[in-house]
C-alpha cells in the first residue's frame, strides 16, 4: 500500500477498503474479458444463454486466473510503481486482448471448418447484443 504513504491522516483501515475496492475493479475487468472471450468462441449463444458445464467453469476459472497472471506480469514488467487505476487499465487491455485474441483464434478454426467471415461477424453481433439487453 506503497500509493497511499502521502495520506496520513487517513485510518488504516479505509486506505485498505480503498486498496481493495481498487483491486476488486482489476478482477472485474479480467472477467469482462473471460466473458467477451466466451461469447467469441461459441459457449455464450446468440440469445444470450449459457450451457454450464465442467468445461466451461474450467475455461472461465482457467481464463481468469490467467489474465490475472499476464496482466500483473505486464504491469511488472512496464513499472512496478504504477498507481492503482493506471494497473486496472493495464488489467482491462490484458484481459480483453488476451481473451479476444483467443476467441479470434477459435473463430479462425471454425473458419478453416467452412464457417464464413459474415456468419461468425453476425454470430458475435447476436451475442454481444443478447450480453447487453439489446432487442
Amino acid at each position: 500500500m506503497q500509493e497511499f504513504a502521502d495520506l496520513q491522516h487517513v485510518p488504516t483501515w479505509l486506505k485498505f477498503l480503498i486498496y481493495l475496492g481498487l483491486w476488486g475493479l482489476k478482477v472485474f475487468a479480467v472477467i469482462v474479458g473471460v466473458i467477451i472471450a466466451l461469447a467469441m468462441s461459441g459457449d455464450i449463444k446468440s440469445d444470450g444463454t449459457v450451457k454450464i458445464s465442467r468445461g466451461l467453469i474450467v475455461r472461465f476459472t482457467s481464463g481468469v486466473m490467467s489474465s490475472l497472471y499476464m496482466g500483473q506480469s505486464a504491469i511488472e514488467l512496464i513499472d512496478a510503481k504504477m498507481s492503482i487505476s493506471h494497473q486496472g487499465t493495464v488489467m482491462l487491455l490484458v484481459a480483453v486482448f488476451s481473451w479476444v485474441l483467443l476467441g479470434a483464434v477459435y473463430q479462425g478454426f471454425a473458419m478453416l471448418r467452412g464457417k464464413s467471415l459474415s456468419e461468425i461477424g453476425g454470430e458475435l453481433a447476436a451475442v454481444m447484443k443478447a450480453i447487453m439487453g439489446i432487442k
